[in-house]
């Protein structure tokens, strides 16, 4: 993924693919996130933080991108602390105090932030994980997860940190040098995790560590495809319940799962207009959006796909459906380094298409770039200026998008 000049990675530079959400932040994985904050609003959630009492964040603009959703923001650990006690609160914020009340001062008024259900499920995930020095402890000894927490390690392992909430109290670890000098032993999983648990399971009481968690009344089970999470169609091969919100239960039909009529005989698939005199049977499909089958190209491994049609059943294969282009993204701007030759400063264009919708067509200004199918990258050379850029499907469906060429001064 690439935003504009940001061109975030996960921690060991990896890119998985398809990842549940919950698994995503279960195992800090930087680039779900990082597009959901594209899709949230950065204000927006710059502004919950400050109603959680995050105020020491810059009011300037343009301070801060989407790296604040993986740790690009510099945040007191008091402040750290009171974003884990709403959640432990069930998504109620109490300002933190270092002192008791005077007997004749009004206690703090409480505020709710988000719904009780949406902190159950994320504390849900961030409890998934056992402590790290001994991540097989429920498995062999059955104790639930009474534990939800996070770790963080600085850039340049300069800190490592873990927060996190037991049934009854939330602590934050920090550790690192006085001098901000960096130790590669400064991990947050391997060295703050484990002191995180010795401080909340020492402090707890043990009846309330051995207590399951109940789902609040706002949650309800729903059915969805096991794969994808989304409502499950008559091509979904398997099904589990699921908890969500009352209020935002899953609306959309899963997008993976498709069914295809296949000619027995040739294996082919075949549409309604040409199966008569042939025989033919339905089967179920995954059908992967365009940056996994690219991402599965790049790793060399093939999945079984829809087979393509039959001749003379390609009429209506791909009749709707519009490409969106990917890259370059919406309002970036290209800066061309000086002393290096254009050809060696390509960017890539890509889009996303519906499969079967066969290969795409790119122009530049009018210009025929290249085709490729929506799984593949086409290359273009950048010149200075503002480019039209256009992809266009065999449908005849396209989408258009300007970018704006700068040669670094």
């Amino acid at each position: 993924m690439v935003y504009g000049t940001y061109a975030p990675r996960n921690f060991d530079g990896a890119f998985l693919g398809l990842v549940k959400l919950e698994e995503a932040l279960s195992r800090s994985l930087n680039l779900p996130f990082i597009e959901l904050l594209r899709k949230v609003g950065l204000e927006s959630f710059l502004f919950q933080l400050r109603r959680q009492g995050t105020n020491s964040l810059s009011e300037a603009p343009g301070v801060y991108g989407l790296s604040v959703a993986v740790g690009g923001i510099e945040m007191t650990p008091l402040e750290l602390t009171s974003l884990f006690v709403t959640l432990a609160r069930g998504g109620t914020h109490v300002p933190l105090r270092w002192w008791k009340l005077a007997e004749d001062e009004a206690p703090p008024q409480p505020e709710r932030i988000y719904s009780e259900g949406a902190a159950w499920l994320t504390r849900h995930a961030l409890a998934l994980k056992d402590r790290p020095d001994f991540p097989s402890r429920r498995r062999m000894t059955g104790a639930p997860a009474n534990i939800h927490w996070k770790t963080g390690t600085s850039f340049g392992h300069r800190d490592a940190w873990s927060i996190g909430s037991g049934p009854d109290h939330t602590a934050a670890v920090w550790l690192g040098n006085l001098d901000a000098s960096s130790s590669v032993h400064l991990t947050g999983s391997e060295t703050a995790g484990p002191l995180l648990f010795d401080l909340l399971e020492g402090v707890a009481n043990a009846s309330a560590l051995s207590r399951p968690r109940q789902a609040p009344p706002d949650l309800t089970r729903v059915e969805v495809c096991a794969y994808s999470g989304h409502l499950p169609t008559d091509a979904c091969p398997t099904r589990r319940t699921a908890w969500a919100l009352e209020a935002a239960v899953p609306t959309t039909p899963c997008p993976f799962h498709r069914k295809v009529a296949i000619d027995v005989e040739t294996g082919l698939a075949v549409r309604p207009g040409c199966r008569e005199g042939r025989d033919w049977e339905e089967r179920s499909f995954l059908v992967w959006p365009a940056s996994v089958r690219r991402w599965l190209d790049d790793q060399r491994r093939v999945l079984p796909e829809p087979p393509p049609w039959a001749p003379g059943c390609e009429g209506d294969a791909a009749s709707t459906g519009r490409p969106v282009i990917v890259s370059p993204p919406r309002g970036q701007i290209a800066l061309l380094l000086p002393g290096v030759p254009p050809e060696k400063q390509e960017l890539a264009l890509t889009a996303e298409a519906p499969a079967g919708v066969g290969e795409l067509s790119w122009f530049v200004n009018g210009a025929l770039v290249g085709s490729a199918p929506s799984s593949e990258r086409v290359w273009w050379t950048p010149t200075e200026g503002h480019h039209e850029i256009l992809v266009s499907a065999p449908n005849g469906q396209s989408a258009k998008r300007m970018l704006e060429v700068r040669v670094r001064r």
